[in-house]
């Protein structure tokens, strides 16, 4: 009866040391899926692992060799059963303490580096660790706002190296705050960045009425887009474009509606993506030069200026109509340039000037009449431009402008 008991004390022990060890791995894997491990959940798993071994080896064995052979050879028992027990105590002692020892996460070094618009993380794992681990890394701004971030799993970290690129499009020049947290949320890396913005060198040119500026990077830090303008100073912000330069770069700045007479300042600005002005220069522009005999085109008619002469009377043609007016300069004289046109292309056009200005050794004086022409294909023709000046003054310059193209005619 003694022994039927025995065995099925052994019994419950062994029962228990499995429940515990199988409850306790259970709970003990779902935490290590998140970086974690229970001490109590180790120590039970412990606990079973000595009852399902001691249990048994007690009550099945121990015991009943005791009261077999003890009575009979106490001392040869005792020899024989001590060592048993040291070794069973000492290997025991060695797997509870591996089952109940906290496991650690991988161990890494980190290091960073700035490679045109992006932060570049490189990550080593020094130690792979008892746990499965996953890092995330962000880049957190002065006012704790994550402007990028991303995620390293365990399993990307296979030959324990990976690189990681940190996008900088959307982001500031200032201070930044690189910080890589494990699973667990611990931080692991911590890194002051401060992004600055890029150093350019500026030169222009003018040439009529176009400027050219080129730009030039001379610092190699994240790139940044600019923001370009040509302007009348009380007009600023109307004509801009956005550039982005890698390493140099030259652009063709004209005003957006042309320059309207002879010469015009404007202002030419440049400011990176904070909306810090980097270049600020003052420009005069003018219009191209003609002379007689130089030709434009404009929707394929070929306009020439031809001679200039001065005059009491003159014939006014209104938009090149048949019926032509008689008109005699009340005080002064007029000023008459003959255009001739010349239809090069394939299709009936028309031209029409405007805005037209004398700019006389005194002053200045709109015309009476603009250039007009409407041309069949080879269609030739002739227009003036008649300005009325007070006859004490000559002629300079005249400025036109036709379609988009302006021009200031030299008349002596």
């Amino acid at each position: 009866m003694k022994n039927i008991w025995k065995g099925l004390i052994g019994l419950t022990f062994l029962l228990l040391g499995l429940t515990l060890w199988i409850v306790g791995g259970m709970y003990e894997d779902l935490a290590r899926l998140v970086g974690e491990s229970s001490f109590l959940t180790r120590f039970a798993m412990g606990i079973g692992f000595l009852l399902i071994f001691l249990g048994p080896i007690l009550f099945w064995i121990i015991l009943p060799l005791k009261e077999r052979w003890y009575e009979l050879h106490p001392k040869r028992f005792i020899t024989a059963v001590i060592p048993l027990v040291l070794f069973l105590l000492l290997s025991f002692g060695v797997v509870i303490s591996e089952i109940i020892h906290e496991p650690q996460l991988p161990i890494y070094s980190f290091n960073t580096t700035i490679k045109g618009n992006e932060i570049v993380v490189y990550i080593n794992r020094i130690t792979k660790g008892d746990l499965p681990d996953d890092l995330s890394i962000g880049l957190i701004s002065q006012d704790e706002k994550q402007v990028d971030f991303d995620y390293v799993l365990d399993n990307e970290l296979k030959d324990g190296e990976e690189r990681v690129e940190l996008n900088l499009y959307d982001v500031r020049f200032g201070n930044y705050t690189l910080i890589v947290k494990n699973i667990r949320g611990e931080t692991l890396y911590q890194e002051k960045i401060e992004i600055k913005p890029p150093k350019y060198s500026f030169n222009t040119s003018v040439i009529d009425s176009e400027v050219y500026l080129t730009i030039r990077r001379i610092e190699d830090v994240v790139p940044d887009t600019l923001k370009v303008c040509l302007d009348e100073k009380e007009k600023f912000g109307q004509n801009c474009q956005e550039v982005e330069v890698k390493d140099e770069k030259t652009l063709t700045l004209k005003p957006r509606y042309g320059i309207g007479g002879f010469s015009k300042e404007y202002v030419v600005i440049v400011r990176n993506s904070s909306g810090d002005i980097i270049f600020n220069k003052n420009i005069v522009l003018k219009p191209k030069n003609i002379k007689f005999g130089d030709s434009i085109v404009v929707n394929n008619i070929k306009v020439t200026p031809i001679l200039a002469n001065y005059t009491r009377e003159t014939c006014i043609s209104l938009w090149g109509a048949e019926v032509k007016l008689k008109r005699v300069a009340k005080e002064g004289h007029f000023l008459v340039i003959e255009f001739e046109g010349k239809n090069v292309g394939n299709y009936t056009s028309s031209v029409v000037s405007l805005n037209e200005k004398v700019k006389t050794n005194k002053g200045y004086y709109n015309a009476t009449t603009s250039l007009y022409f409407s041309l069949q294909p080879e269609e030739e023709g002739i227009s003036y431009l008649i300005f009325e000046i007070p006859k004490d003054e000559r002629g300079l310059e005249v400025y036109f402008k036709i379609g988009r193209e302006e021009r200031v005619l030299e008349i002596l």
